[in-house]
Formats: C-alpha cells, sequence, structure tokens
C-alpha cells in the first residue's frame, strides 16, 4: 500500500484484513507496507505491518513474493526466509519503545540490528495513467488523461529540508530515448499529456532534449517545478513551445539569506525576475510559486519579505504582458526524517494561519493563494512523518473513532484535527512532542533505519553549520 499512512488502516480494514499484526492468522494475507515516506519512518506503521520495504521495490517484491510462494501457510516460516533480506523489515522480530519523540529500546529478536535501504541498478519505473490526478485540481487540465514518468532520481542540490536532496547517490537520468518510446506507447493508450516529474533536479540538456523530441512527435510534454538558478533561455522556450500552461519555481523564502542558508544559494532574487520574464516571453500563460511558511531560521520580517517579493514579481509580470494568473503555494514546513532539519521543529500550528492571512492579506489582490489552513494534514502529517511505536496506536484510535461516527450517522465522514487530539488526549500523548525541536545528542526513532548512506554525524553537522548561519533565529531546547 503506496499511500497517505492515514489512509492505510481504512484499506485494510475495507479488505477484511485484521488491522494488527498480532491478531492475523496463517490464513491471513501477508501485509507489506512501502514508499517514500514509509521507507523514511516506518515506526508508526510496526503495529500494522508483516514486512515493511526500505529503498528500490523491485528486489524487495520479488523476494517477498518468492519467500510467499515457497511457503503459504505459515507466516512464521516467510519471516525466516525474509528476515535478512537487505530492504526489509519485519517489526514482528523487534520490541521498540519510543518515548516523547526519541527511541529508547530497540531490541531485535533473531534479526538484524541495523535496516539498510535496498537499492537496484533499474531506473524506477514510476510510470501511470491517469486522469485522476493532482494537476488537474488547478484547473489548467481538465479533462486531460495524463501519463507521468520519473525521469531523474536524486537531486543535485543539498536542500537542508528536502528528502529528495540529501541523498547518498549521484543523480540517474533516465534515457531520453526511453522516455519517447514509452510516451508513444501512453499516447496510443489513451494520453492527452506526458507529464515528465521532478525535471527541477535533472540534466538541463537530457530535459531538452526529451521537451524536444516529444514536442516534435505532438505528444504535449509537461514538467514540473523548475531550479529557477539552472535552467536556461532555451529550456524557458521549449516549454513555451510544448503549449505548457505553467511553469513553477520554488524560492520558498522572500528573503535571501534565509534561502541562502537552506540550500539555495544560486537562486537570487535577480535570477527569480529573469525567469519570469523568460517565461512570459515564451508565451507560458501562468506563473506558480512554491514558498514553506514556519521554515526554521526564519527571520522576524521573513514574511513581509516574501510579501514584498512577490509584489515586485507581479509589477514585473504584468509588465511585461501576463496573460494569465500568478499562484501560489504555501504549506507548513515539517520535519523530515534523514535530513539536516530531523532536528528542527516543526512550523507552529496557532502561528501558521495566521501568517497564511497575513500573506493573503498582502497578495491576494493579485495572486491565488494555495494553502493547507484547517486541513487535518497541519496535525496529522507532521505525527506520521516523525512520530515512533506509539504513533501506531494513535492512528488505530483515530479510525475507531471515524468508524464509531460512521455507524452514528450512517455516512463516511473524514477525520479532523479534533478526532486526532481527542486521541491524543485519550492515549496520554502530547501534541508538543511532535512539533518540539529535537537534541542531537538523542537517538530518534528511525536511527537504525538507513534510508538513505549517510550518517548520522554528517546530518547533525549540516544543522549545526545551519544552526551557525541562522543564529539569530533558531531556539535551541
Amino acid at each position: 500500500i503506496r499511500s497517505k499512512s492515514e489512509n492505510q488502516v481504512p484499506a485494510l480494514d475495507l479488505l477484511g484484513v485484521p488491522l494488527r499484526r498480532e491478531n492475523r492468522t496463517d490464513d491471513d494475507p501477508i501485509v507489506v507496507f512501502g514508499g517514500w515516506s514509509v521507507s523514511r519512518n516506518p515506526l508508526p506503521l510496526f503495529d500494522f505491518a508483516d514486512a515493511i520495504g526500505i529503498g528500490a521495490s523491485e528486489h524487495i517484491v520479488e523476494d517477498i513474493m518468492t519467500a510467499v510462494r515457497t511457503h503459504r501457510g505459515s507466516r512464521g516460516t516467510i519471516a525466516d526466509a525474509l528476515v535478512n533480506k537487505e530492504g526489509v523489515i519485519l517489526p514482528g522480530r523487534y520490541h521498540v519503545v519510543t518515548e516523547a519523540g526519541y527511541l529508547t529500546t530497540w531490541e531485535p529478536r533473531n534479526a538484524p540490528t541495523e535496516i539498510y535501504s535496498r537499492t537496484s541498478p533499474q531506473f524506477p519505473h514510476s510510470w501511470y495513467l491517469s486522469s485522476e490526478t493532482d494537476y488537474n485540481d488547478i484547473g489548467y487540465y481538465d479533462g486531460k488523461t495524463f501519463f507521468s514518468m520519473e525521469i531523474v532520481d536524486a537531486c543535485a542540490s543539498k536542500c537542508a529540508f528536502c528528502a529528495s536532496g540529501f541523498r547518498d547517490k549521484n543523480r540517474d537520468i533516465q534515457d531520453p530515448a526511453v522516455v519517447v518510446d514509452m510516451a508513444v506507447w501512453a499516447a496510443s493508450q489513451g494520453a492527452n499529456l506526458t507529464k515528465l516529474f521532478f525535471p527541477a533536479n535533472s540534466s538541463v540538456g537530457a530535459t531538452k532534449e526529451m521537451i524536444r523530441e516529444l514536442t516534435a512527435l505532438g505528444l504535449s510534454p509537461r514538467v514540473g517545478s523548475a531550479k529557477a538558478e539552472r535552467i536556461d533561455r532555451e529550456y524557458i522556450e521549449l516549454v513555451g513551445k510544448s503549449g505548457q500552461e505553467k511553469i513553477a519555481f520554488a524560492p520558498e523564502t522572500g528573503d535571501y539569506e534565509h534561502r541562502r542558508a537552506l540550500g539555495k544559494p544560486g537562486m537570487t532574487n535577480e535570477v527569480l525576475e529573469q525567469v519570469i520574464v523568460t517565461s512570459i516571453e515564451s508565451g507560458i500563460p501562468n506563473l506558480d510559486f512554491y514558498f514553506i511558511m514556519n521554515l526554521p531560521g526564519e527571520a522576524g520580517d521573513g514574511l513581509q519579505k516574501t510579501i514584498d517579493l512577490l509584489g515586485n514579481f507581479h509589477r514585473l509580470a504584468v509588465a511585461r504582458g501576463l496573460k494569465g494568473r500568478m499562484r501560489m503555494s504555501i504549506p507548513n514546513f515539517f520535519p523530515k526524517a534523514g535530513t539536516p532539519f530531523q532536528y528542527a521543529a516543526s512550523g507552529d500550528l496557532a502561528r501558521y494561519p495566521e501568517r497564511v492571512a497575513r500573506l493573503k492579506a498582502g497578495v491576494a489582490d493579485f495572486m491565488h493563494v494555495s494553502s493547507m489552513d484547517q486541513n487535518v494534514d497541519l496535525l496529522s502529517q507532521n505525527i506520521m512523518s516523525r512520530g515512533g511505536i506509539e504513533a501506531g496506536a494513535l492512528l488505530g484510535a483515530v479510525y475507531d473513532k471515524l468508524k464509531e461516527r460512521e455507524a452514528t450517522e450512517g455516512a463516511y465522514v473524514p477525520d479532523t484535527m479534533q478526532d486526532w487530539r481527542e486521541a491524543l488526549s485519550v492515549l496520554g500523548l502530547q501534541e508538543e512532542t511532535y512539533f518540539a525541536q529535537r537534541r542531537t545528542d538523542r537517538p530518534l526513532p528511525w536511527h537504525h533505519i538507513h534510508m538513505v548512506n549517510i550518517p548520522t554525524s554528517t546530518l547533525i553537522k549540516a544543522w549545526d553549520v545551519f544552526r551557525g548561519k541562522r543564529a539569530d533565529f533558531i531556539i535551541d531546547m
């Protein structure tokens, strides 16, 4: 199951599978979890999983299927066959205790102490053909069917907050010829558009070759957020010629000194202004921007600098003849395991709506603002991102509340912040625990799970370097 962790428990229940591993028998399915977010911090799912895949899935899936076919009907024997397979963790073989945001007990039971991710020489096959995509919610692609392909694995940048950038490998670029061949196949299956995702991390030359070839074949390529400091005029002009409805950039903050400390020194305000001008001149009608609210190290005037920067962008865009609209997305900050910012405090929930309101007041006249305001993910996503073994009980308690409400009201109602807070209270858990800054001299819940081959000492050093750069704005515990 690869989805939001909050959705995985209901999925099991709807399939008729006992939710907790301890309640399953040899007649029940083997429940396997995996995916990028789960691999980073799988502890919240330990109570529910028979096995969890960490890293590249190709060989993990093969190992699990071989074990199940060979030892069908004996959960214990299946586990014995998998226990030493790289990239496979068997939660039932560990006694784990987490407390107040730290790992206090990790006792393997006939299992390896350290869990390392599985690697593969094969490029990730993240391909999907669907009209149900997250691109449609902004109204650019209504009625279109997307064929989406990952064209790059890993990233050239090392932004301290980013799980994709802070990794242990060089960038792998998909062969442009393979991309074109797959896009031709997708068109034969009804795809209107070919989405190349993560091009911002890619070789600009390779991405340009893909766009050029796909456009020549009439296959309507689309690309996502671009690194303003890496792309050139030819790249933007190719995006414009493809007919793309928008181009997106991610400054993260309007404060350049803060942006530089975060890991984007080349993305200056002048560079951003230049790509805006070039985008408009290339016929791209809409501009999108991504910022993160409540980032660690933000100065008191950081939000005003963001408002001022967006105002400058708007005046520049209007002067150059922008045909469409400007749009921005402003999620709250939450730390990601395996990055230097895993030690940072999460974005304050009470502060977030206040800052969203202030930002909207400053830019709403000329910019559409998409936020997480009133979204349960503000709380639940943060808990699942950095929670420990206790988060499994919390997840179960929230789901129990949803089932009770559905039985009473006769219809399913999605979870709310109040549901999560009531469950926290029942279990005696403190919400503040999931938002507080972490000490670097104590192990975090995912301490023994190595999704990336980067020593903890390297992450701590990067965090210390950032704190040194933004010392006036970091509050130590």
